[in-house]
């Protein structure tokens, strides 16, 4: 739940700054600056791809959610923390053999 709020705080604050550089895009245009609306124009696909990722997240989750609750409708029960811990262990056992390489690429140039 911490997470989706954060989410959320961050695509209003795109959103806040998507208008902001929107004044600014016209504001240069009006000025006949079209090398600071170029540089306006860029930030603000950039930010409208933000947008979109984040509906998209939204979209995700809102399946991702319907499909766990008809799973559990049907008795199936799943445990997303034991999934997430199964991936970090992953990850530390990835990083602990990178640095067994790295030590014995080391080890090979002290040679």
């Amino acid at each position: 739940m911490k997470q989706f709020v954060e989410e959320t705080f961050q695509a209003q604050v795109v959103l806040g700054n998507l208008k902001k550089t929107t004044l600014y895009f016209l504001d240069a245009l009006s000025q006949r600056d079209y090398e600071s609306a170029n540089l306006e124009l860029e930030e603000l696909q950039f930010l409208m791809n933000s947008l979109k990722e984040f509906k998209l997240k939204r979209e995700r989750r809102a399946m991702l959610v319907k499909l766990v609750k008809d799973m559990k409708q049907r008795g199936i029960n799943i445990d997303f923390a034991g999934c997430s811990s199964l991936f970090q262990k992953g990850a530390k056992i990835a990083g602990e053999s990178n640095k067994k390489i790295s030590d014995i690429h080391k080890k090979r140039q002290q040679a």
